[in-house]
C-alpha cells in the first residue's frame, strides 16, 4: 500500500512571504484535523458509532504525516475544489493586506479589518484525492 498523503496548495496569487506561507500552511492542516476530528466526534454523539473513510485515513496518515505543498493560483484552487467532493477538504481563508512594492524590507502584511476574507491556503484529506490532480502543480 501506497503512503496516505495530505496535499497542501497554497495560494499563490497572494505573493506571501515564506513566513506567511509557512503559516497558512499550518492553519490549514489545523483547520483539517479539527474538522476531521469533530465529525469523528459526531458520528459517535449521534449513535451511529460508524467511523468514515476519512477518519480511518487521518490515522493512519498521523502514523507516517505525508505532506505535499503545492502552490497554485486562485483559478487552480478553483479548479481543484469544483472537481473535489467538498467533504474531502478543508479551506483556510484569512484577511491580507498585500505589501505595496515601496514597502520596508522586513515590514509584515497587516489585518486589514476593511477586507474580505481570501482563501490563503487548502488542505485535501489523506488519502481522499488522486494525486494526478496535483502533477500539474509546482511545489512551494
Amino acid at each position: 500500500m501506497s503512503a496516505l498523503k495530505t496535499y497542501i496548495v497554497v495560494n499563490s496569487d497572494l505573493n506571501m512571504t515564506p513566513g506567511q506561507v509557512a503559516a497558512q500552511v499550518a492553519h490549514a492542516a489545523l483547520a483539517m484535523a479539527n474538522t476531521m476530528h469533530l465529525e469523528s466526534m459526531e458520528n459517535f454523539a449521534d449513535g451511529s458509532n460508524s467511523v468514515s473513510t476519512q477518519l480511518t485515513n487521518y490515522y493512519k496518515w498521523i502514523q507516517c504525516d505525508t505532506i505535499v505543498i503545492l502552490r497554485a493560483t486562485m483559478a487552480g484552487i478553483t479548479t481543484l475544489l469544483s472537481s473535489s467532493s467538498q467533504s474531502t477538504y478543508s479551506v483556510y481563508k484569512d484577511i491580507l493586506k498585500p505589501l505595496t512594492p515601496a514597502s520596508n524590507i522586513g515590514e509584515e502584511q497587516q489585518l486589514d479589518a476593511s477586507s474580505e476574507p481570501v482563501i490563503t491556503a487548502v488542505a485535501f484529506y489523506p488519502g481522499m484525492h488522486d494525486s494526478v490532480a496535483f502533477k500539474h502543480l509546482r511545489t512551494v
